[in-house]
């Protein structure tokens, strides 16, 4: 309930009319891997994809649906990736992401394709995982 709230939220920020829909999948075979299929939050009209979270802090599974993106997505996609967190700028947060980015493919830090623009904090309010422990 609490994720629903915070995409609605932010998907009345950016307007409505511009979501070209919600629970985008993405489904591709990666060389190595099999198949990859991911879920984004919100797909706007513009071709952005984001993942919304309403957490304080980067967990495992974060780390691990940010590593399918790097590998389902090409670049010029996960250039208009944004990753929305719920709540005040959060440096712990932006540390993980990028630490997970640099790990897995650091060409894409280096290119300037997934760095801190990335990510984006957003609300007033506390992420769900403070406010439910």
């Amino acid at each position: 309930m609490w994720g629903g709230y915070h995409t609605l939220d932010y998907a009345e920020s950016i307007g409505f009319e511009n979501i070209g829909a919600f629970e985008w999948v993405v489904k591709a075979e990666v060389p190595g891997v099999g198949t990859v299929e991911r879920h984004y939050d919100i797909f706007d009209r513009a071709g952005n994809l984001y993942e919304l979270k309403n957490v304080s802090e980067f967990r495992l599974d974060a780390a691990n649906q940010l590593i399918r993106d790097m590998q389902l997505l090409p670049e010029n996609e996960l250039s208009r990736m944004r990753w929305v967190f719920r709540g005040p700028q959060n440096e712990e947060i932006v540390r993980r992401f990028i630490e997970t980015v640099k790990t897995f493919r650091m060409d894409l830090y280096t290119n300037q394709i997934l760095t801190e623009a990335n990510i984006v904090f957003f609300g007033s309010g506390r992420p769900f995982d403070v406010l439910v422990p």
